[in-house]
């Protein structure tokens, strides 16, 4: 009896529900006949239809494409700038090996370069200094200190080399005089590879000055001084000095640290000079 109205329903689209054919919009057309039947009424009804209308339902969005790949896909790590900071350490691990070998190499060398030298020897002679009798205390002093002048006039000790047979140049070198702290006595010291010709070289050194120091003392006012005994020879080598060496060298190998961390210092400057 109702067959004019269920052809209508079944072949014309039921009013309020869109079929577009996208299957993202089909569970609109599902859900709005059990809408129409919760009332009471059959779905294939005019009264569905009408409710139906009544309570359009929104679209369902499709899934988009990816959609899922995006949700299991880890979020990427941020940087935590461990690569820059261990760039940092290695960078300051590279410059402590650099100011250690700068200080340690020159320090190492000079001390091996120091022992491979020959042993030398060191001769002492001493001379007493007798003052005329009119001489005050500050006068003495400086009697004692133009004594130690004139020891080391170098034509002195060019005729001393000479009859030792040295050089006179090195022997300038090797001789030393000092005034033996609260005394009269000037020390001479005579450093050489030999024993026996540095005790010879002292020993004619203190020989000549007094010889010389005899004849200036009655128009010079300056004292003489008479040799108080042979020249002997100590009985441990002098040198070489291996620690004194390193200790040289040390010091050496700080400059160039100082040098090079000022350079550094230069090269991170804006506008400084460009590195290679």
């Amino acid at each position: 009896m109702d067959t004019g109205v269920s052809d209508r329903s079944e072949g014309e689209p039921r009013r309020g529900v869109q079929t577009t054919g996208d299957p993202a919009e089909a569970p609109t057309a599902a859900v709005a006949p059990a809408v129409a039947s919760g009332n009471g009424q059959s779905p294939t009804s005019p009264g569905a239809a009408r409710a139906a209308a009544s309570y359009p339902l929104p679209p369902v969005p499709a899934p988009q494409r990816g959609a899922a790949a995006s949700i299991d896909r880890p979020a990427p790590r941020e940087d935590t700038g461990r690569p820059r900071g261990r760039l940092r350490r290695r960078r300051k691990i590279l410059l402590g090996v650099v100011i250690a070998a700068l200080i340690l190499l020159p320090a190492v060398g000079a001390a091996v370069w120091s022992s491979r030298q020959p042993s030398t020897y060191a001769a002492e002679v001493d001379l007493l200094h007798q003052p005329s009798d009119t001489s005050a205390t500050d006068t003495i002093d400086r009697q004692l200190a133009t004594h130690q002048v004139l020891l080391l006039r170098r034509d002195l000790l060019d005729d001393v080399a000479e009859s030792v047979g040295r050089d006179p140049d090195e022997l300038a070198d090797d001789v030393g005089v000092e005034i033996v702290e609260g005394s009269s006595v000037l020390r001479i010291r005579v450093v050489d590879e030999n024993r026996d010709r540095a005790r010879r070289a002292a020993t004619t050194l203190a020989d000549r000055y007094a010889a010389i120091a005899g004849r200036l003392a009655p128009t010079s006012n300056i004292g003489r001084v008479e040799l108080v005994d042979s020249a002997t020879v100590l009985g441990e080598p002098v040198g070489p000095e291996p620690l004194r060496a390193a200790a040289a060298g040390g010091l050496a190998g700080l400059v160039l640290v100082l040098a090079f961390l000022a350079l550094l210092r230069l090269r991170d400057r804006p506008g400084g000079p460009a590195g290679p």
